[in-house]
């Protein structure tokens, strides 16, 4: 029998108990209760007692009539009309009384012994004896006196034996309440005692039965929290606390199945984390080439391949971006060296056009005398033109080189721009990564701290990207500008081409007529001072864009510092692991 059942078993006798003892004590406080058949046995008691003192059922008051009747007998009409109320009177009490439910002494007593005389002192008195009298025969109405006192006399009697018989049953009456409320004390104190039991026969089973067990059973699952190996008792009970015991026992078996899994469980976590951290640690020196080549156990393993494939793929980008800044020293090297002859050249050119400025004033003192100093000029002049025409070609492959470089600027922006996305997915990837550690609880803990690693490097990666790409575009606003004074410096040579040929022109009709030569040459004078300032000038400009182009070569020098300080692979390889690792991809 289960607790449950045996619980509601007792606690069905308790209210059957208490609903016994409320309906007898409900009965015995009826029984005695104000207005109960005791009471109302009492209060007819009364009555009686009231009613057998006069009036109306003793007599006495119209034996009093009918006595004072006979010394007066002018009251004849009061008189009769008196005891006409009187007996009426009676009778109304005497009905009452034949339905009373008094004891049957008692109850004769009042009918029959009291009754008798008094109806035959009434038919006396309303009868013989009022007629007497009112036929003033006093002799005969003293006769009838004598008859209606005899009557009197035995109504008399009988009342004192009711009065007796009446107290009699009043004491009687008072000890059947005394004894009646003697049993109900005892019925109601047998009851509470029968109560009071088996409350405390129900607390002793629930303790012995319930309670006790159940400490047993509290401490034995005590003493296994703690890690205690113990006999979990009351196994074998077919009740709840048997199922409580048995739940207890397999509670515990599953908590050290768990606790051995647990274990296993963490002896792995801490293998991955220790090759994670140092995978991670190579990274942090810049190693790019380490590969994590142990298998991880059961779900690590795909964060492994992850690891191998994102170290693969940025160092496929830093080996790309080091080739760039590589090609981008190169070319501004180039540009600056460049840049530099066309700077002599510049200046010879600037020399050339101050020599050919003095023969011109020779010219024009000397045009008279010598023929041979024209065509010495116009020789000069002819030198001057193809070194001309060199220089606009070197101005011009200097523009090139300069949308050349450019373009390359262009290009490795595109590059830094990629590796600043792709630090970024990285530092995504790494949160989501915490955020799933943080998930499982203890058992990522070593797993939030690779994925705080590998964020802080993916944030490093994206501050020297950004600056990168900061360098990249002052070097594209220098380049620009470089390009803009070369195309500059183009257009002047192209004026001094054209200004050569007007010299040529001249020098032919110098030589042809000298005397137009000699009233051009003030002319020639003025087109030659106005081309060494504008050589001046562009010699100027040509030293800025050399300057320009050192300063790339240096900025270019320190990008591929910074990029040389990883170590990529020569090669890009295809890692495989039991088979060919999904290509990383990236995702913009």
């Amino acid at each position: 029998m289960t607790i449950t059942a045996r619980v509601r078993s007792g606690a069905i006798a308790l209210i059957l108990l208490l609903a016994i003892a409320f309906a007898v004590s409900a009965w015995r406080i009826h029984t005695i209760r104000m207005g109960g058949p005791m009471h109302r046995a009492s209060m007819e008691i009364a009555d009686l007692n009231a009613d057998i003192l006069p009036p109306p059922e003793y007599i006495i008051e119209p034996y009093l009539e009918a006595t004072l009747l006979l010394d007066h007998p002018e009251r004849i009409d009061a008189t009769r009309t008196r005891l006409t109320e009187l007996r009426k009177a009676y009778d109304e009490r005497h009905a009452v009384w034949e339905q009373s439910q008094l004891p049957a002494l008692l109850k004769r007593a009042i009918l029959t012994d009291t009754h008798a005389p008094a109806m035959r002192f009434w038919q006396e008195a309303q009868g013989p004896f009022l007629d007497a009298v009112a036929a003033k025969d006093m002799a005969t109405a003293r006769d009838r006196y004598a008859v209606l006192t005899q009557a009197y006399d035995a109504h008399r009697k009988a009342i004192d034996a009711l009065v007796r018989a009446t107290a009699e049953e009043q004491a009687a009456f008072g000890g059947r309440s005394a004894q009646s409320l003697g049993v109900s004390m005892g019925v109601l104190t047998l009851l509470a005692l029968a109560l009071f039991g088996t409350i405390g026969w129900f607390a002793w089973w629930l303790t012995r039965r319930i309670a006790q067990p159940l400490s047993q059973v509290a401490q034995a699952t005590t003493l296994l929290s703690r890690g205690q190996d113990t006999v979990v008792p009351y196994r074998d009970r077919t009740d709840e606390l048997g199922d409580i015991a048995q739940a207890v026992a397999r509670f515990h078996a599953a908590a050290r199945s768990r606790a051995e899994m647990d274990a296993a469980h963490l002896a792995e976590q801490e293998n991955v984390g220790e090759v994670l951290g140092a995978a991670l640690a190579a990274l942090e020196k810049g190693d790019l080439r380490h590969r994590i080549t142990t298998p991880f156990p059961g779900l690590y393993e795909p964060v492994r391949l992850s690891f191998n494939r994102a170290a693969s793929a940025l160092s496929a980008m830093l080996r790309t971006a080091i080739q760039s800044a590589r090609n981008i020293g190169t070319g501004s090297s180039e540009i600056a060296t460049a840049s530099e002859d066309l700077a002599r050249r510049t200046e010879t050119t600037a020399h050339t056009l101050q020599e050919a400025s003095a023969a011109i004033q020779l010219i024009e003192n000397r045009l008279k005398s010598s023929s041979l100093s024209a065509e010495t000029t116009m020789e000069r002049a002819e030198l001057a033109g193809a070194l001309v025409h060199s220089g606009r070609s070197t101005a011009q492959n200097a523009a090139t080189a300069m949308n050349s470089v450019s373009e390359r600027a262009h290009a490795i922006d595109t590059v830094v721009e990629a590796l600043d996305k792709i630090s970024f997915q990285t530092r995504v990837l790494a949160m989501n990564a915490a955020v799933e550690a943080g998930r499982a609880g203890e058992a990522g803990r070593g797993f939030a701290v690779v994925a705080d690693l590998v964020s802080a490097l993916a944030l490093r990666a994206e501050e020297e990207a950004k600056r990168g790409r900061e360098l990249i575009n002052e070097t594209q606003v220098d380049v620009a500008l470089a390009a803009s004074e070369v195309r500059a410096v183009d257009a002047a040579l192209g004026e001094i081409v054209e200004n050569f040929d007007g010299v040529q022109a001249l020098l032919q009709a110098l030589r042809e007529d000298n005397r137009s030569q000699a009233s051009a040459i003030s002319g020639i004078t003025r087109s030659v001072v106005e081309m060494e300032t504008a050589t001046q000038q562009n010699a100027a400009m040509v030293e800025q864009t050399s300057a320009a182009a050192r300063s790339l070569d240096r900025e270019a020098a320190t990008l591929l510092g910074n990029a040389e300080a990883f170590r990529v692979d020569e090669d890009v390889p295809e890692y495989r692991s039991g088979g060919a690792e999904p290509a990383f991809e990236m995702a913009y």
